[in-house]
């Protein structure tokens, strides 16, 4: 079964606020929506777009690079 989702109940998933819903929807931006006469969200959407935002940290780098003019000898 689907669940849909109205714009306010899918910022409040996403712990969003409604406008930036709505703005990032003007803009391109943000989980995929159903259009027509009242725009939908569904559920797995909303959680793609969370699991899209995650980033998987890369490996440490043992030392840092040096910044700056090198050091006289």
């Amino acid at each position: 079964m689907t669940i849909l989702y109205s714009t306010k109940s899918a910022a409040e998933y996403l712990n969003l606020s409604y406008r930036t819903l709505e703005k990032w929807r003007s803009q391109g931006k943000g989980p995929k929506y159903l259009a027509g006469k009242k725009v939908k969200y569904r559920e797995s959407d909303l959680d793609a777009y969370l699991e899209s935002l995650v980033v998987t940290p890369r490996q440490m780098v043992t030392e840092a690079p040096r910044r700056g003019r090198p050091c006289k000898k």
